[in-house]
């Protein structure tokens, strides 16, 4: 990640560099190299489209993840160690009464009510932690902060650009394989978590701020435009940019829920430790005295050698690309994923995502609509934002998962309709006409759509 500075910008950039010389000390020098400092001249030769008025910058090392694969890989971990893990299904009351939790109700994907019965229920439903805590009688008043990202349909830059917005935010430029996002913590929200709304100014604020010191930026196009809230335990008054995302753990014992514990806040880069600070305070509730492994313990994909890429491909019949992507997302464990005859198969261009692994991902990985295969393996998530897959992969996937012609059609329907909030506020004029083929090609205007 290159952070940039204009004149104006520059006591901005010494902050930034202060930190992260906190930062090189306290990481593995054998893992990272140390951030390096540039001035405008040595940034544009690292960068030849950044703007001739970037005065300095900072560069320093820092990974890339695919954070939704790696949410479903912490859950496979899981289930692998004997968890039980239920999709789709959504959580409507705590069971609480004579001052202790002790269950929850939920209704399942098929509209059934389920009651379960535990000694200690963990209330970690991000921007729903109110929501959830309110049905046993527990009040909390989290902050919600909004974040928001822009797609972009190609690599605007082989480095991740840092820049800063009018009101101080620095907004993040990182490429993801085939495409670019650009991100950055917006502003308090108060609506419900899952109707978060886009407006114009919040993506030109980013856009804005993003071609100050790369002006070609906008000559990528915007596929689609994404916005998530958390919760923050910081006090009002604090600016939402300035919020840090400290973990703060409440047991609900001493208001009258006994055995309910609410998670909030806590960051990516430190999310497995926050979770062993989690589990340490569940575990002294269980009596469980035992010493954590997963510090140690890999993921799922992680615990052996993978073949190199070129070689998975020569010996399954894949395209160079299919093979790399397939090892990100599996690791060790891809070349099970190819063990079905359809390997060979493309079903998404875009992401290389073949028939097998959607097969595999529909067996093996809890996916039951289209929308959990774009979250598991990238269907759909690339340029053509599913015009050229989308149809293919539901045909699949009734294969796997019994559908009837009408439910294939409707799965469909049912993710353009889902998907829409994120695309609409970001067409253009090509992205509308892109729109028009798509629907006019699939017999018409999905439901529930407002163009």
């Amino acid at each position: 990640m290159v952070f940039l500075a204009l004149p104006e910008d520059e006591a901005a950039l010494e902050r930034i560099d202060a930190a992260l010389g906190l930062l090189d000390r306290l990481r593995s020098p054998e893992l990272f190299r140390p951030r390096l400092r540039l001035s405008g001249l040595e940034a544009r030769r690292l960068e030849p489209g950044l703007s001739p008025e970037v005065a300095a910058a900072v560069a320093v090392e820092d990974w890339a993840l695919d954070a939704q694969r790696l949410a479903w890989l912490n859950v496979l971990d899981a289930t692998r160690a004997g968890a039980r893990a239920f999709n789709h299904c959504r959580v409507e009351a705590v069971l609480a009464g004579a001052g202790t939790a002790g269950g929850v109700r939920y209704r399942t994907s098929d509209g059934r009510r389920v009651e379960v019965a535990a000694r200690v229920i963990v209330n970690a439903t991000g921007p729903w932690v109110r929501e959830v805590a309110a049905t046993a009688g527990i009040e909390l008043r989290p902050r919600l902060i909004k974040h928001l990202e822009v797609v972009y349909d190609r690599r605007v830059s082989a480095f991740g650009l840092a820049a800063r917005a009018v009101d101080g935010r620095w907004v993040a430029l990182a490429p993801r394989g085939a495409i670019s996002v650009l991100g950055a913590t917006e502003s308090e929200t108060y609506g419900p978590p899952e109707a978060l709304e886009i407006t114009t100014d919040d993506l030109d604020d980013l856009c804005r701020a993003l071609e100050r010191v790369l002006p070609g930026a906008g000559e990528a196009r915007a596929i689609r435009a994404r916005t998530a809230a958390f919760p923050s335990a910081a006090p009002w008054g604090v600016p939402a940019r300035l919020i840090a995302p400290r973990l703060v753990i409440r047991d609900h014992g001493p208001e009258g829920a006994s055995g309910l514990v609410s998670v909030m806040g806590g960051s990516l880069p430190t999310y497995r430790a926050d979770a062993e600070v989690a589990a340490d305070v569940i575990c002294a509730r269980l009596g469980v005295r035992a010493p954590s492994t997963t510090a140690r313990r890999p993921l799922p994909g992680g615990a052996g050698d993978a073949p190199p890429a070129e070689e998975l491909a020569r010996e399954h019949g894949l395209t160079a690309l299919a093979a790399a992507r397939l090892l990100r997302r599996h690791g060790c464990e891809a070349p099970q994923v190819l063990e079905d005859a359809r390997r060979g198969r493309l079903v998404c261009r875009c992401e290389a995502v073949t028939e097998a692994e959607l097969v595999h991902a529909t067996r093996h990985e809890q996916v039951r609509t289209l929308g959990d295969a774009s979250r598991r393996v990238g269907l759909a998530m690339g340029a053509c934002a599913g015009a050229a897959c989308l149809e293919r992969a539901a045909a699949v996937m009734a294969q796997e998962l019994g559908w009837s012609a009408a439910q294939r059609f409707q799965a469909w329907r049912d993710h353009v309709a889902a998907v829409w909030r994120a695309r609409a506020p970001v067409l253009g004029r090509w992205g509308w006409a892109q729109e028009e083929v798509a629907y006019g090609a699939r017999r018409g205007w999905p439901g529930g759509l407002r163009p």
